[in-house]
């Protein structure tokens, strides 16, 4: 049958994401998420990407201390986790994202001493 899951408030989608790499189907509207039983998922190999909180420590380090420039490879950059790094943009932040994995949702993050403004954090 049909399984339905209705969040009181939005999540974090990363079970939703494996399902469908592992070749489920479900449906997502809003707070809702629809999956059928009984499907069958394809095993595969994948590579867990570095946690974007624990993360968030070494890019602020990189951006306040003089002459630092660091590179953090493999975070996760999952929509729902980001907001790190719209903090960054918003406040002038020398950052670069590189080698995008759109299935693993990961990247390489380089940060650089910068400039940093000040900015409303919701």
């Amino acid at each position: 049958g049909e399984s339905v899951i209705v969040e009181k408030e939005l999540t974090r989608n990363h079970t939703e994401d494996m399902i469908v790499q592992f070749g489920g189907q479900l449906e997502v509207n809003g707070k809702e998420i629809r999956i059928q039983g009984g499907q069958e998922f394809i095993a595969q190999e994948i590579t867990v990407p570095g946690d974007i909180s624990s993360a968030a420590f070494w890019l602020v380090a990189g951006l306040i201390i003089p002459g630092s420039k660091i590179v953090l490879e493999n975070v996760g950059i999952n929509e729902t986790r980001t907001g790190i790094l719209d903090v960054i943009k918003a406040m002038g932040g020398k950052m670069t994202l590189s080698n995008i994995d759109e299935l693993a949702k990961s990247a390489t993050i380089t940060v650089e001493t910068s400039e940093l403004k000040a900015t409303e954090i919701a």
